[in-house]
């Protein structure tokens, strides 16, 4: 399993596609504020052209081949992308989405503040040490190991289940933060959402690996 947070979810992925790393060395990526569909700031075109390429290595890797004589390369692979919501300014929910990257029966993004337990919003950096956050993925990625053989569930669908089950909150996302705000302050952030956010982009990243 990999956790990476920012970029360091991107470099998951792009470690995953990469020919020198073999198959089923890693099955499982779970991302914090991690940008999938292109970068916040494209400083170079080259890093553009490097998001696209990853993507594109993703799209294929659950195709199935003309032959169809064996699985797909990433036909395993499970990944979970959480995002900070309203409040992260770097990384918006569109970014660290997955839709056209990882089918729907393979991951799924939840924003923080539909995490089950959670229902918050939060800044970039402070999903890495928020307390209702980190408990509640702890709690996630020790469900993942089956108690029989003690090691990560083999099925994909196994793993999706999981995730879906620990994380995504039976709240309706408009009521688990709505709650909290007044009706201004609610419109301010509402309105928050669909601005760009200016200003410097960190690009702290965090790649943990998990070992059983």
């Amino acid at each position: 399993m990999l956790v990476g947070h920012s970029m360091g979810g991107f470099v998951a992925r792009a470690a995953l596609v990469h020919p020198g790393l073999r198959k089923s060395a890693v099955e499982t990526i779970l991302t914090l504020s991690s940008p999938h569909q292109y970068p916040p700031v494209a400083l170079q075109p080259s890093l553009g052209h490097f998001f696209s390429h990853v993507n594109e290595e993703w799209r294929n890797g659950y195709k199935k081949g003309v032959s169809h004589t064996s699985s797909p390369k990433l036909s395993n692979v499970v990944v979970v992308s959480i995002s900070g919501g309203i409040h992260d300014y770097q990384i918006r929910s569109r970014l660290a989405a997955l839709d056209g990257i990882v089918p729907s029966t393979h991951g799924f993004m939840v924003g923080s503040s539909s995490v089950k337990n959670v229902w918050l919003s939060m800044e970039h950096q402070s999903i890495l040490w928020c307390n209702q956050l980190a408990v509640q993925v702890a709690h996630t990625l020790l469900s993942m190991i089956d108690p029989v053989d003690r090691q990560p569930f083999l099925s994909s669908q196994k793993r999706v289940f999981v995730f879906a089950k620990m994380l995504q909150s039976v709240v309706p996302q408009s009521l688990s933060w709505m709650n909290h705000v007044s009706g201004s302050q609610s419109s301010n952030f509402l309105a928050s959402d669909t601005r760009e956010a200016g200003g410097t982009i960190s690009f702290f990243s965090l790649l943990h690996p998990l070992h059983n």
